[in-house]
């Protein structure tokens, strides 16, 4: 069933030109509701995740209209429609920045409310096919990608621990079968959580309120502190199960600062773009990691010497695409870097890619800063922390 919600004064009800009348009258097969308050409508559309919202300018301020912006913005299968006072340019362009889809002006006419409904759910029916075409890639990816990911070190597993329940191993070899036990255990555990981590961030892009982040990471509610210790520590721990330790360059601030980001995602970006430098790079080649910040932003950037990509291997980063397996033996499913991308994009920051064939790799992230509450006492003596909210006294230890 087409839904359309309308959201006009109840003062209007009586007259022929109001919206539900009008879109009732050309449109009778749609599931039609009306509304006269702006918390009503937000009410409403907290159960809807498709659909059109008309809303009549005669009777809710621009501010009003931003907020339902705010809150359709992420949901892609829903239109915003504004039925304007009148034929105006201003008007007309005022609500477009507010975020409308489309307008229509009073005095109203059937076949302008018909034709701009139809056309927006023309819009809607697009964007629907474009997300059902994408989630049949992603499950063929999955399908191609997740059964090797799991089987080979499943086996691994299997035909180890076999032959040490026989007793099939030298006391000499034991040693390496352990090692490859917890090898293989490690990579089970990152497959997962990154499949896990990956699935999570596709729900936030169908309705981010659900997991309480959509408008919090935008507005600075959500922050970790101890930029510069975090991410040495982090660094230390991803280069060590490389045994890269000696070839890194740390380019660090002295100082500690907050970024507008989850602590948890902060470790994911700065640990996943460190593996990669260090699986498209020979061991013993430098990889430099540069981190600096300014009044606005935080810039992490880490350049490796290692085989470098294709601009076609650059284009076409997306979910379980793998760059060059068969010749660099690489393993994991291939997603960590769309991950990144989609991190970033949750929270306003910018992710870029410099590499050519073998001449390496510069991946460049930049991160919007938090502003920190200056009153909380204590802070600045631990050493990273995720707050929530940032202002206030509530503050949770990561």
């Amino acid at each position: 069933m087409k839904q359309i919600l309308c959201i006009e004064s109840t003062d209007d009800r009586e007259r022929q030109d109001t919206l539900l009348g009008m879109v009732s009258t050309v449109l009778p097969s749609f599931l039609i509701k009306s509304v006269s308050f702006l918390e009503d409508a937000i009410a409403s559309l907290q159960e809807q995740t498709h659909g059109l919202v008309l809303v009549d300018m005669r009777h809710v301020n621009i501010a009003a209209l931003v907020a339902l912006d705010n809150l359709l913005r992420f949901r892609p299968q829903m239109a915003l429609i504004v039925v304007l006072p009148e034929a105006n340019y201003a008007f007309a362009k005022a609500a477009a920045e507010a975020g409308a889809h489309d307008t229509i002006a009073y005095p109203l006419s059937e076949n302008e409310v018909r034709t701009t409904i139809l056309r927006q759910y023309e819009r809607i029916r697009t964007i629907q096919q474009e997300v059902q075409r994408t989630m049949h890639e992603v499950a063929l990816r999955i399908s191609h990608v997740l059964p090797h990911e799991f089987r080979t070190p499943l086996n691994g597993l299997i035909g180890f621990i076999n032959l040490l329940r026989q007793d099939a191993l030298r006391e000499d070899e034991k040693p390496m079968a352990y090692r490859y036990l917890e090898s293989s255990i490690h990579r089970l555990h990152q497959t997962a959580e990154k499949f896990l981590l990956y699935a999570e961030l596709e729900q936030l892009n169908l309705d981010e309120q659900a997991l309480d982040i959509t408008h919090s990471a935008s507005s600075g509610h959500f922050a970790t502190y101890g930029m510069t210790s975090l991410t040495t520590e982090i660094a230390h721990e991803t280069l060590a199960t490389f045994d890269r330790l000696g070839d890194v360059t740390f380019y660090l601030d002295d100082s500690e600062y907050a970024v507008q980001m989850r602590a948890q995602h902060v470790r994911f970006v700065i640990a996943e773009l460190i593996t990669n430098a260090c699986k498209f790079s020979t061991p013993h080649t430098p990889i430099e990691l540069t981190m600096k910040h300014d009044t606005e932003v935080c810039t992490l950037t880490i350049r490796d010497n290692g085989y470098g990509f294709e601009a076609a291997d650059i284009e076409r980063i997306g979910a379980f695409n793998q760059f060059g397996r068969e010749r660099f033996e690489q393993q994991g499913v291939g997603f960590g870097l769309p991950i990144v991308r989609k991190i970033l994009s949750l929270y306003g920051g910018k992710f870029d890619i410099q590499s050519k064939r073998n001449e390496g790799t510069s991946v460049t992230v930049i991160v919007p800063l938090a502003p920190l509450s200056q009153t909380e006492e204590g802070y600045a003596s631990v050493q990273y922390i995720t707050m929530h909210p940032l202002q206030g006294h509530d503050w949770h230890s990561n």
